[in-house]
């Protein structure tokens, strides 16, 4: 059953008279209790994707719905409560709070959701039990691995028991041995308790662990694949070469940009708006290779 969808999904940001068009006309469906990943060079689309499903951020034209909630309609003080109680966000910054333990970070948004005392101690104590921390519930961030960190952020995800959460590159900045555990986490909390997953993810290892992984590129998705056809062995290889490929075109639109403006057939307002965009995505490429050794 469909849960989430997302229709021509448009998304511009506009700096003074230029236009940064973040999604291009996105369309995607994930189901209920569906576990998927979602992966793209920087600057395609992913994280904006996710904060406009969050609540978090608002698409310029297109429909998303999730459930029978059509979030382009929602006014902003129902917003409010669909961020409290129906998704979850799992950040690679994972934003705690640096001066609360482990419990108090995991009953904050249970407050901002006016749950009992009594009652969201004894969830949070539950929840960080879920995720093998019983025995840190009263340390600090700073006295926790990064590994414990996240942990921690899942468990906060989760206080207000959302039916989605949302992670935005969850494993970013552990090791291979870590990233293995906060994805076997996420598969438990999805099969156990039913949770819908979105994953956006730079790893080809750590999305191969979904059913589904969907290629976002430019704004749209370019494909919807089983780990198998993504070739998740081979995965970071296969991902430099696409890098590198779709650096080369957008040099040669560059050229072509430059040949259109030397010739007077397109303005100068469209030609500095245009080099911005191919300048910025070729250099988020490039910055993508550069995380992966290349």
């Amino acid at each position: 059953m469909t849960f989430i969808s997302c229709t021509d999904v448009v998304r511009v940001y506009r700096m003074g008279e230029i236009e940064i068009p973040a999604l291009r006309g996105l369309s995607l469906e994930v189901d209920r209790g569906e576990m998927v990943s979602i992966m793209g060079p920087s600057g395609s689309g992913k994280t904006t994707l996710l904060n406009i499903l969050g609540g978090l951020d608002r698409a310029t034209a297109g429909t998303i719905k999730v459930d029978d909630v059509s979030l382009g309609f929602t006014p902003a003080s129902e917003l409010v409560n669909y961020r409290r109680r129906v998704v979850g966000h799992i950040f690679q910054n994972l934003n705690l709070i640096p001066t609360l333990t482990a419990l108090e970070n995991v009953e904050l948004p249970m407050i901002f959701n006016e749950t009992k005392r009594n009652a969201r101690k004894n969830r949070a104590e539950e929840l960080l039990q879920v995720v093998d921390l019983g025995d840190r519930l009263h340390h600090k961030p700073g006295e926790l691995s990064g590994g414990q960190q996240q942990r921690v952020a899942i468990a906060a995800a989760l206080a207000n028991d959302p039916p989605i959460l949302l992670a935005d590159e969850p494993t970013g900045e552990l090791d291979s041995e870590t990233s293995r555990m906060i994805v076997d986490h996420l598969l438990h909390i999805n099969s156990e308790y039913g949770k819908t997953i979105i994953m956006v993810t730079h790893n080809p290892i750590v999305a191969a662990a979904t059913r589904r992984i969907l290629r976002i590129e430019d704004g749209i998705i370019m494909g919807t694949y089983t780990p198998a056809q993504m070739g998740a062995n081979a995965g970071v290889v296969n991902y430099v070469d696409q890098l590198q490929a779709r650096i080369a075109k957008l040099k040669q639109e560059l050229v072509d940009l430059d040949t259109q403006i030397q010739k007077g057939s397109i303005k100068g307002d469209v030609y500095v708006k245009e080099r911005l965009r191919l300048t910025a995505s070729i250099e988020g490429l490039e910055d993508e290779i550069h995380r992966h050794g290349g």
